[in-house]
């Protein structure tokens, strides 16, 4: 029985360090808080390349794309801004008769 041992392809890993593999188990963790809003030209995907190698004097590897997509949360509270939009309110009032339909 030979060994193997997981890695990330270096030219695919997030440059940030944001994830972690663990090269005898293969198990990927987060090194660091997913921040969905840096990633959104990429739709919040976080995306690189695992390659398993085999510890043998044959060194056969296969490698495999690994995608996460970060969710995004509501981690910014809501601002509402006075018609002039320079400053923040602290309150907001709005005024919707009644039978207005949706939308």
């Amino acid at each position: 029985k030979f060994g193997r041992k997981f890695i990330c392809i270096p030219s695919s890993t997030p440059a940030d360090g944001t994830f972690s593999i663990d090269s005898t188990t293969g198990v990927i963790t987060l090194a660091k808080m997913l921040d969905r809003e840096s990633k959104g030209d990429e739709g919040g995907v976080y995306s690189f390349t695992v390659q398993a190698q085999e510890d043998s004097s044959l060194a056969r590897s296969a490698n495999t794309n690994v995608r996460i997509t970060a969710v995004d949360v509501n981690d910014h509270m809501p601002t509402f801004y006075s018609g002039n939009g320079n400053s923040p309110q602290t309150s907001f009032t709005a005024t919707i008769p009644e039978g207005t339909s949706a939308g």
